[in-house]
């Protein structure tokens, strides 16, 4: 993002139009940074949006550790060139709201008192586990090793996929405000086991 602020500077000093900057800014604090400094009027924020539709609302009320913040993996484009339905990693509900009635900030609650083990904290056993727990149900995440995460783990450290974490960091981050779910790091169960703990589900 710092290669883009000598180009605004430039586009500052020979317009007196409305400066539009676009291209993978998906930081809050750059984009205002951006704007307050009067570098830029507008962000365009294609997929960050998709990947929070609430990203602005949320800059403004101060809530940035709230965002889902894109991870420029390009699903959503992929999807376009390969004729499906378009997909996001880090909005599960993406294009789904109208058809399915899925949305990514309000969830129907709960209608049962059930308990719920998830097993394994790879991106879906975490958001399960957050969906779950947003709804009130008691919901327990059993992770075999020390770190929660999964696969990301590993992928995260190859070259040019750092940003990917954000995918564990958001829904930990979420998982930490819901007192009704527990985290059990280096838990590795045998389905003995996980039979034996009792959970409804």
């Amino acid at each position: 993002e710092n290669w883009m602020e000598p180009w605004l500077e430039h586009v500052r000093k020979v317009s007196t139009k409305p400066v539009v900057s676009v291209g993978r800014l998906t930081s809050p604090d750059t984009m205002v940074s951006l704007v307050k400094r009067g570098l830029v009027d507008f962000i365009g924020a294609a997929r960050p949006s998709i990947a929070d539709p609430f990203l602005p609302n949320k800059i403004k009320e101060g809530r940035p550790e709230d965002i889902r913040e894109c991870i420029g993996c390009n699903i959503c484009i992929a999807s376009q060139f390969m004729v499906t339905p378009a997909r996001c990693t880090q909005n599960p509900t993406m294009m789904e709201e109208w058809r399915r009635g899925w949305h990514p900030e309000k969830l129907n609650i709960a209608r049962s008192q059930s308990s719920v083990l998830v097993v394994g904290s790879g991106p879906a056993g975490l958001e399960a586990a957050h969906a779950l727990g947003k709804r009130g149900y008691a919901v327990a995440l059993a992770e075999s090793s020390r770190d929660l995460g999964g696969h990301l783990l590993k992928v995260t450290r190859l070259p040019g996929l750092g940003e990917w974490i954000r995918v564990r960091d958001y829904r930990l981050t979420q998982l930490g405000k819901l007192p009704n779910v527990e985290l059990y790091p280096e838990s590795d169960l045998t389905a003995e086991q996980i039979l034996e703990f009792g959970y409804d589900h």
